[in-house]
């Protein structure tokens, strides 16, 4: 007879687990899951603009770096243009007078200061003139 209550307890154990579990399941189903379920659409919201929002700069950034590689063609297609220009034009050939190079030497390293060009760290001094031999002060 023993046994059998024991039985019959742990039969009562188990039944009021499961009961519990069964309310349990209820009470999740019923009051938590909707909130998970709306914080999970908010979520997935959140994902989606950081999503979109992330493509769009992607494609912002395609579209700069388009236009600076064309303003990049244009100035050196301008360049080669200008080359060919000067080159071919009468007197190209001939020796440009000292005084002359000194200045445009100048005005060239000022132009690059100006610009921010590493090659200006060098800007003759127009007070030191051409020497004899063609120096330049430099």
């Amino acid at each position: 007879m023993m046994a059998l209550k024991g039985w019959k307890l742990a039969g009562a154990v188990v039944g009021a687990l499961m009961a519990l579990g069964i309310v349990g399941f209820v009470f999740d189903r019923l009051f938590l899951a909707p909130g998970r379920a709306k914080q999970a659409a908010i979520q997935f919201k959140a994902d989606v603009g950081g999503a979109e929002a992330q493509a769009a700069a992607a494609k912002d950034a395609v579209a700069t770096g388009e236009r600076i590689e064309r303003v990049r063609e244009t100035i050196e297609r301008t360049t080669r243009e200008n080359t060919i220009r000067i080159m071919a034009a009468p007197g190209a050939g001939d020796p440009v007078p000292a005084a002359v190079a000194v200045e445009l030497d100048r005005a060239l390293g000022l132009r690059n200061a100006y610009q921010g060009h590493g090659a200006s760290q060098r800007v003759p001094d127009p007070a030191a003139g051409v020497g004899a031999d063609g120096n330049t002060g430099r």
